[in-house]
C-alpha cells in the first residue's frame, strides 16, 4: 500500500491458475485493491477459457495484458493425448498473430468497450499494454535461439514473425480504438508508436 504496488497474477498451462473453475475461484478469493490479473490470451486459449467473455466478466481485475496465440489443433491434441505444456511448445502450440486462437481483434475490441465513455484513455492505456508486451517480446527476440518454440516453431523466422505481430497489433488497435488527437496523445506515445 505505501508503494502503490499491486500484485499481478499471470495463468499458465499446466499450473494451479489455467481454466476458468481455477480462474474463477481466484478472483472469488482474493481482493482486487490488492490483486489483479494479468490477461494472457495464449495461456487462456490453452486451458480453453473465452477471453472475451472474461474480460466482460471480470473488467475492474486485468491488470496487465500479453497478446499472444495458440494453435487450436495443438491444444486439441495436447487434450486428446494428454500431453504436458512443455510438449505442447515443441509441437508448435504457440502461433504468431494473427495465425490461431483467440482473435487479436476481438480481444482488442472487448478492451477498448471497457473505456467506451473515454475512448482516448482507453487507447493510451491498451496502447501502452500493447508496447508493454511488444518491448518484451523484443528483448526476448533479441536473446532467442532461432530453433526455440519462440522463434517460429523452430524455423528460424523469429525476427519476421516478431515483427508481423507488432504490425498486426498496431492496425488492429488503430481499427478497435480511435487514436487520440494529436494534441491529446502524450509525446512518448506519438513519437514511438506510428499510425
Amino acid at each position: 500500500e505505501d508503494y502503490d504496488v499491486t500484485m499481478v497474477v499471470h495463468p499458465h498451462g499446466d499450473s494451479h491458475i489455467e481454466n476458468r473453475e481455477q480462474i474463477d475461484r481466484f478472483f472469488a478469493e482474493t481482493d482486487p485493491e490488492y490483486v489483479s490479473f494479468c490477461l494472457d490470451t495464449g495461456h487462456l486459449e490453452y486451458g480453453e477459457v473465452d477471453t472475451v467473455d472474461l474480460i466482460r466478466s471480470y473488467p475492474d481485475r486485468i491488470g496487465l495484458v500479453h497478446i499472444k496465440q495458440m494453435d487450436p489443433e495443438v491444444v486439441q491434441r495436447v487434450r486428446r493425448e494428454n500431453l504436458s505444456f512443455g510438449e505442447a511448445v515443441s509441437l508448435g502450440v504457440c502461433v504468431t498473430p494473427d495465425a490461431g486462437q483467440p482473435k487479436v481483434g476481438a480481444v482488442i475490441d472487448a478492451l477498448a468497450a471497457l473505456d467506451k465513455e473515454d475512448p482516448d484513455r482507453a487507447h493510451v492505456r491498451w496502447r501502452e499494454q500493447l508496447r508493454s508486451e511488444a518491448l518484451r517480446q523484443q528483448e526476448a527476440l533479441a536473446s532467442a535461439v532461432p530453433d526455440t518454440a519462440f522463434a517460429g516453431r523452430g524455423e528460424g523466422r523469429g525476427r519476421t514473425d516478431v515483427g508481423r505481430a507488432l504490425l498486426f497489433f498496431r492496425r488492429a488497435l488503430n481499427k478497435a480504438v480511435p487514436a487520440p488527437t494529436q494534441q491529446d496523445a502524450p509525446v512518448e506515445d506519438a513519437e514511438r508508436t506510428p499510425a
